[in-house]
């Protein structure tokens, strides 16, 4: 039998044949793995993008709820603060109300019963005193003070010498004790006065409080 070499020892053998097969195989199976691997990456980062998101979007909530809850509490400070200090005020004024009503109720107590009151008025006014800071020390400080006057007006008839019952009245003024003790100073002036139609002696009591600091 005679055989004809066309390729001239060229031919491609059986192991060559595999050999290729195998390269176009590979060849074709590793970019498709790494693109099956790339799409899991990408997937598993945009879940894990997802989830890093919604813990921030959480953290800022918390932190919103916390800045809240920080304000309401200073609001809150703030506003117990003026509430004490409405307290505090009302606590004064209450004080201030009960001492002139004790005053005021001492005085009526004890009005000559020969004579009638006709004018009860009560004032208040606003006092700057300057005090030593301590005893070794030249230097003053300026305090606000508030100084009360309590003018009292009492009448009797005409031709009638009250000034003894007058006298009475002031001693029992210096001597009450929701009076005496805060008391600075007494001023009596006497004058006539008309009251209806009638000339009567009018006796003014001037009556000037401690300052209150």
């Amino acid at each position: 039998m005679i055989t004809i070499d066309l390729l001239k020892g060229r031919g491609f053998t059986t192991t060559n044949i595999t050999q290729n097969v195998t390269a176009l195989i590979i060849a074709a199976t590793v970019p498709a793995v790494l693109a099956i691997v790339m799409i899991f990456f990408l997937v598993h980062l945009k879940i894990t993008s997802a989830i890093q998101k919604k813990r921030i979007a959480n953290y800022q909530t918390r932190i919103e709820q916390s800045s809240q809850i920080l304000a309401f509490r200073r609001n809150f400070e703030n506003e117990t603060g003026t509430i004490n200090n409405c307290l505090s005020d009302v606590a004064v004024s209450i004080n201030k109300y009960l001492q002139w009503s004790q005053v005021i109720e001492s005085v009526v107590n004890n009005i000559p019963g020969t004579m009638i009151l006709t004018k009860l008025e009560a004032q208040q006014k606003p006092l700057k005193i300057k005090n030593a800071s301590d005893e070794n020390s030249k230097k003053t400080t300026t305090l606000n003070a508030v100084v009360r006057t309590l003018t009292i007006t009492v009448n009797g008839d005409w031709g009638i010498d009250y000034d003894k019952d007058v006298q009475k009245f002031k001693n029992m003024l210096n001597s009450s004790p929701n009076i005496g003790p805060y008391l600075s100073k007494i001023k009596i002036s006497r004058k006539s006065q008309e009251l209806d139609q009638k000339e009567t002696s009018s006796y003014e009591i001037e009556c000037t409080f401690k300052p209150l600091i």
